[in-house]
């Protein structure tokens, strides 16, 4: 397994990362993504209030859920993660930094998002948007209009100006 089959993988939209390429990640990449992870939790914990709610768009293996949990403003985290393999993943790095009471995991796909109107206070989707379909965004952005109180923030990071949309 190498960072060209993670690429190779990839270049397929609107699919999770799955198997062996989702362990991978979670082993080869933890340390790294954990550092930046806790830098973004920081970030966003000034956007943050107690007691709020956050859903957290594609987590892969969970750093940032679990980091913002572990900052102990939130109420709820939520991570919506398309590949069951990384939901495994992030349920049990959840377990492992003793905050799964706080963070749950799922399986589920931006397209098709069955969350309760004004669910959350706060949704994050960091990098993921390179994967995305422009379908697929537009999808998600009008998905997540029922999602939203009144007072939500919307924290979205586009790190690849590689993609092709």
């Amino acid at each position: 397994m190498s960072i060209n089959m993670m690429k190779q993988q990839r270049r397929f939209k609107d699919i999770g990362i799955e198997g062996m390429t989702a362990r991978w990640y979670d082993n080869n990449t933890r340390k790294s993504r954990l550092t930046e992870m806790k830098e973004y939790a920081k970030e966003a914990s000034k956007y943050l209030h107690d007691g709020c709610s956050v859903l957290e768009v594609a987590p892969g293996p969970g750093y940032l859920a679990i980091e913002l949990a572990k900052l102990g403003i939130c109420n709820k985290i939520i991570g919506l993660d398309i590949s069951k393999d990384f939901v495994e993943i992030a349920q049990r790095n959840a377990k492992e930094a003793g905050v799964s009471g706080v963070v749950e995991f799922q399986h589920g796909n931006v397209a098709d998002i069955h969350f309760p109107d004004n669910s959350f206070d706060f949704i994050i989707c960091t990098a993921a948007f390179k994967n995305f379909s422009m379908a697929m965004l537009l999808i998600f952005i009008f998905q997540i209009i029922h999602l939203i109180s009144l007072s939500v923030q919307l924290l979205l990071r586009i790190s690849n100006n590689q993609s092709k949309h």
